[in-house]
C-alpha cells in the first residue's frame, strides 16, 4: 500500500494511495495528479518497495531521463559540477520532506573545485526549490557542497541540444552524501569521438591521490595515479590515459585511504 506525496515549487500538493500486488509493478502518471509543475515526489510504503522516476519531454518525446529514488535525506552532500555541452539548462533542485525547516548552506563550486558562490537559505517542512544555474550564473557546469541542520534530499537536472527542434537531451544526478576510497564505473566508451570523462574532487584539508585503472580490450588494462589538491577538483578524460578509442570500464581508488 504506497502513497505518493507531490510537492511543487510554488507549495502546491497532492496525496495518492496505490495497491501494488505482489511481485507486481505500476505505472503513475505523476501529471495527472499535479500537472505543469515542477515538484518533488515522497513515496512510502507499508511494504519496500523500489521507485523510480521517468521524465520524458520535448516534442514527440524525444528526451528520457531516468533515477532510482533517494532512500533518505542528508545533512550534508556534494554534486560534481559535470562537463555538460554549450547552452545547457541546468537546475539544483533541494527538497525538505521533513516536518520542520531546514536552514541550508550552499556553497556552489566551479571545475576547479573553489566556491563560486554562498548563501544559506531557510526550507521550509514539506517544501521544495529549484536554483536555475544558467540563468541565474551563466553556467551550467556549477556544482554543490551543502549542509543542513535538517535532511533534505538535493539533485541536479539538465537539458541540453537543440531545443527549437525539439531534440533535447537530460541527465539527472542525486548529492553523494560522503567521498569514498574506491568506486567503479562499469561502462563507457570514447568510440566515434565520443568524451569520457572523470572529475575528482578532494574533500579533504591536505592533498590525495586517485590510482585510475582502466580496463579495455580482451583485458588488457592501464594505470594512472592522480594527485587532487585540497579541496579541489580535476577532470580526467579517459582518451588520455593512453587506451584506444572504444569500451572501457574505470576504477577509482584513493591511494592511502
Amino acid at each position: 500500500h504506497v502513497r505518493v506525496h507531490l510537492v511543487s515549487d510554488q507549495g502546491n500538493t497532492s496525496e495518492s494511495g496505490f495497491t501494488v500486488g505482489p511481485a507486481a509493478r505500476t505505472t503513475v502518471r505523476l501529471s495527472d495528479l499535479l500537472a505543469g509543475k515542477a515538484l518533488s515526489a515522497l513515496v512510502t510504503s507499508d511494504t519496500p518497495v523500489v521507485a523510480e522516476r521517468t521524465q520524458i519531454f520535448a516534442a514527440g518525446g524525444a528526451g528520457l531521463t531516468t533515477a532510482v529514488g533517494a532512500t533518505g535525506t542528508q545533512t550534508s552532500g556534494y554534486i560534481d559540477p559535470g562537463h555538460l555541452p554549450a547552452k545547457t539548462q541546468a537546475h539544483l533542485t533541494l527538497f525538505n520532506p521533513s516536518n520542520t525547516a531546514a536552514h541550508v548552506h550552499l556553497s556552489l563550486i566551479n571545475t576547479r573545485g573553489a566556491a563560486t558562490s554562498t548563501s544559506t537559505i531557510t526550507l521550509a517542512a514539506d517544501r521544495r526549490t529549484t536554483i536555475d544555474l544558467s540563468a541565474a550564473f551563466g553556467t551550467a557546469n556549477l556544482g554543490l557542497r551543502f549542509t543542513s541542520d535538517t535532511g533534505i534530499v538535493a539533485e541536479k537536472v539538465a537539458y541540453f541540444g537543440q531545443f527549437n527542434q525539439s531534440k533535447v537531451g537530460g541527465s539527472n544526478l542525486f548529492a553523494t552524501a560522503a567521498p569514498s576510497a574506491g568506486q567503479v564505473f562499469p561502462g563507457g566508451t570514447t568510440a566515434r569521438n565520443a568524451t569520457d570523462t572523470l572529475g575528482l574532487y578532494n574533500p579533504a584539508t591536505t592533498a590525495v591521490k586517485a590510482a585510475i585503472t582502466v580496463l579495455y580490450g580482451a583485458g588488457r588494462s592501464t594505470l594512472r595515479t592522480v594527485t587532487i589538491p585540497a579541496g579541489g577538483r580535476v577532470s580526467v578524460k579517459v582518451r588520455d590515459l593512453g587506451v584506444p578509442s572504444g569500451s572501457s570500464s574505470v576504477i577509482v581508488e584513493g591511494v592511502d585511504g
